[in-house]
């Protein structure tokens, strides 16, 4: 083959793999939908006491903290995304 071929070849091959690396890890549809709540035995050196009026804001999280350790789905752009 020829050096010009070569770096075609090898350009192609590098835009490719980063369009999968984009597609399969990066861009995943429904990251960071996910909320996890679990009761914890002993209260953390650091932590941030969020008021039951200030969880409305966050009705994500705030379906998580009432039902820990349970499943919550949530609708996102017209489809359910479990929460774990």
């Amino acid at each position: 083959m020829e050096t010009k071929t070569k770096v075609l070849a090898i350009i192609s091959l590098l835009v490719v793999a980063l369009s999968l690396i984009f597609f399969l890890m990066i861009y995943s549809p429904g990251a960071g939908m996910y909320v996890h709540a679990e009761k914890i035995p002993e209260t953390p050196e650091k932590y941030v006491e969020i008021s039951l009026l200030e969880l409305e804001n966050y009705p994500y999280v705030k379906e998580a903290v009432m039902n820990p350790g349970t499943i919550c789905t949530f609708k996102h752009l017209n489809r359910t995304v479990p929460a774990w």
